[in-house]
């Protein structure tokens, strides 16, 4: 893909990204966006900062399970990957139990913030914990992170440190996966090979 066509790319993931401080409340007034909002503040403080592109496709996971519970219960169109059948309960509590066990799932070490704002969302909304929506979203939340157990976004462990210069011209060291030294020969050398 050359440089001038991830343009328009990376264009759209920052105004999508950022649309969330642009648009007034009032018109943000749903789960998938607060949960959208709680993802991305997650993401932009993990300590250490995932690498690259690695929080795009966080949000990403994020995503593909709070539409697989949605749409579980709403049954409008067909499922990214989960199919739940006969689900019902609060698409805003599926919604929210959805993000919850995927951030907890790619942040561990987080889990007790994430657990207090999503006990502070159920409050806010006056969803009950034993709305039906809540296993709609775990059982998404689930079948999305054994989706993307193989995945490795992060490698471990973390590849050595660029050691080198920059500058046009400038030898780099790379690590050889080649076996032994080159081989040599010269094209005069080879059968065939007729001056």
């Amino acid at each position: 893909m050359s440089r001038t066509s991830q343009w328009p790319i990376l264009v759209t993931t920052v105004v999508a990204l950022s649309w969330s401080t642009v648009v007034p409340s009032r018109a943000m007034d749903n789960a998938v966006t607060d949960w959208h909002t709680i993802a991305v503040d997650t993401i932009l403080t993990a300590s250490p900062p995932r690498p690259g592109p690695v929080g795009i496709l966080d949000i990403a996971v994020v995503q593909a399970a709070i539409y697989d519970a949605v749409q579980a219960i709403g049954g409008k169109y067909k499922a990214y990957k989960v199919e739940i059948p006969g689900a019902s309960g609060s698409p805003e509590a599926a919604t929210a139990k959805a993000a919850r066990d995927v951030l907890v799932s790619i942040f561990p070490d987080k889990a007790e913030s994430i657990d207090t704002t999503y006990r502070g969302y159920l409050t806010k909304k006056n969803l009950k914990e034993n709305d039906p929506g809540i296993a709609v979203g775990e059982k998404a939340a689930a079948g999305i992170v054994a989706m993307h157990a193989g995945n490795i976004r992060v490698p471990n462990p973390s590849p050595d440190p660029f050691r080198g210069d920059t500058k046009p011209g400038m030898w780099r060291p790379t690590t050889s996966y080649q076996s032994g030294p080159p081989t040599l020969t010269r094209l005069w050398q080879r059968p065939g090979w007729v001056l």
